[in-house]
């Protein structure tokens, strides 16, 4: 009797370990559910799908780890939160009170519809890239040989291009009569422009100083494991139950579609429990299970390192004002004159700071000022035209299936314009601006992503007290849409 309490208790081991529901089932078997996707789609051998289906990894383990450096570096790129691929807050179309703490080592593509701290909204379609990068990954052939997007400055050349990236943005609502907006990429729809450069940023799992601590959990926790799946492997093969199971999965997986190869999975999961409280040495699995589990931890605390650290960068924005909806007062009488004239442009700097923490928020805070390329000279106005401060977290919420993790964002903005919005004395809409003082600016927003694809679609409300041109409170909603490369290249 007391044998049989002590084998029920021993069994319970692996019996809770794998007691979970269907969604959390479908969580840990999506990796490998969409590894098997892409080896069809590669018209990858039977052998090859059969060995993926029945690999014991995510059978064992509560949350589901990959091996592999490739693997890694994926997983990393698909969770980060700092990345800025659409326009500043500055721009005319913008869904951004901040500007993140990094961009797209190759390429970003933003399309945004709104605007911030103005009156006259735009659709905006902003292009960022970096040239020192793009260049090393053709050169190299490939993200990964491309070695990182900021790596340690060693007196050469290209350690230092690649911290400098560019982006330009076109305001497709200035140059199109009707409703439409096109882009024509000309001048008359050029909104903006500018450069930045990373000051510190040590998030790039490609830095050479990490490879270390990559080989070192491979060859320490992660042989470990390995060692302990083979032996345990073994000895489940000697079991007639686990030759069942494994032929089951094998050609149920085979026969499958792609669409119901995660239920496929989920009933493979569901029937190794039993095969697992029949296997005759239950602390073998649970040595493998305990394996897993300090290779996964381990491999946790050496992300979090690297995507958590300080990123500062410092930016420099050129913003193309338009003049299509604004007739400046000329005359003694404030009468509008028939023609506009030409709004100064903006040029703007901006310091950058990011951290990142552990329970997953991550914190963003810009300072800077803007002032006037030049100024009218019929006009006596100051060079400076405000100074500003922001900041912002971003909250990664629970991933949802086949999209991936939604990201809820606070931000706040402080402006203080020191000269009139524009520069001169305009009249939009009737209203005359000659407004200066303080801007106070609240934004919530949630970036819906689009699993494995790069795409992200922001979706904001934000509230003022008023913008650049009014004193009215405005309350406004903002979409768009945003690419970034990275997230492909980086997939093994």
């Amino acid at each position: 009797m007391k044998k049989s309490i002590l084998t029920l208790l021993i069994l319970a081991g692996p019996a809770i370990l794998f007691a979970q529901t269907d969604a959390e089932i479908d969580t840990l078997m999506q990796p490998k559910a969409a590894r098997l996707r892409v080896g069809r789609l590669a018209n990858a051998s039977d052998d090859s799908i059969t060995r993926e289906a029945t690999e014991l990894t995510p059978y064992l383990q509560r949350s589901s780890f990959e091996k592999g450096y490739r693997s890694l570096l994926s997983e990393l790129e698909e969770s980060r939160l700092n990345i800025q691929t659409g326009a500043g807050s500055g721009a005319a179309g913008t869904t951004s009170v901040v500007s993140k703490g990094s961009v797209p080592a190759l390429l970003g593509l933003a399309v945004e519809n709104g605007a911030l701290t103005r009156t006259a909204s735009g659709t905006t379609v902003t292009f960022r890239t970096s040239p020192a990068n793009v260049y090393s990954a053709l050169a190299k052939g490939g993200y990964f040989a491309a070695g990182a997007a900021v790596p340690e400055l060693d007196g050469s050349f290209l350690p230092l291009a690649k911290r400098m990236s560019v982006y330009v943005s076109f305001d497709t609502s200035r140059g199109n009569s009707g409703t439409t907006n096109t882009l024509t990429g000309d001048k008359q729809q050029l909104a903006a422009w500018g450069t930045r450069v990373e000051l510190f940023n040590k998030r790039d799992p490609r830095r050479k100083e990490y490879q270390p601590k990559w080989l070192s959990l491979m060859d320490n926790q992660g042989s470990a494991y390995i060692t302990a799946i083979v032996k345990l492997t073994a000895e489940l093969q000697m079991m007639p139950e686990y030759e069942v199971w494994r032929r089951k999965v094998e050609a149920d997986v085979l026969a499958a579609k792609d669409d119901d190869i995660p239920g496929k999975l989920r009933d493979a999961f569901k029937s190794f429990q039993l095969v697992a409280a029949k296997f005759a040495n239950p602390g073998l699995i649970g040595q493998a299970t305990a394996s897993g589990s300090d290779f996964s931890n381990d491999r946790a605390k050496l992300i979090n390192s690297i995507t958590k650290s300080w990123t500062s960068a410092i930016e420099y924005n050129f913003t193309k004002q338009a003049n299509t909806t604004a007739q400046t007062t000329q005359s003694a009488t404030g009468a509008a004159a028939a023609a506009p004239s030409a709004l100064p442009d903006l040029g703007n700097i901006n310091l950058i700071l990011s951290k990142g923490f552990t329970d997953g928020p991550e914190f963003t805070f810009n300072a800077g000022l803007t002032w006037f390329q030049s100024n009218p000279s019929n006009l006596n106005i100051g060079k400076l035209r405000d100074v500003q401060a922001s900041a912002q977290l971003d909250f990664p919420l629970k991933e949802i299936d086949k999209i991936g993790k939604p990201i809820f964002t606070l931000a706040g903005q402080f402006l203080s314009l020191r000269e009139e919005p524009l520069g001169a004395k305009v009249i939009i809409n009737t209203v005359p601006i000659t407004t200066k003082g303080n801007i106070g600016l609240f934004q919530a927003k949630l970036t819906v992503p689009t699993k494995s694809s790069g795409v992200n679609i922001p979706i904001s409300v934000t509230w003022s007290n008023r913008t650049e041109l009014i004193k009215e409170k405005d309350v406004r909603a903002n979409i768009g849409i945003s690419f970034d490369m990275d997230k492909l290249f980086a997939k093994p």
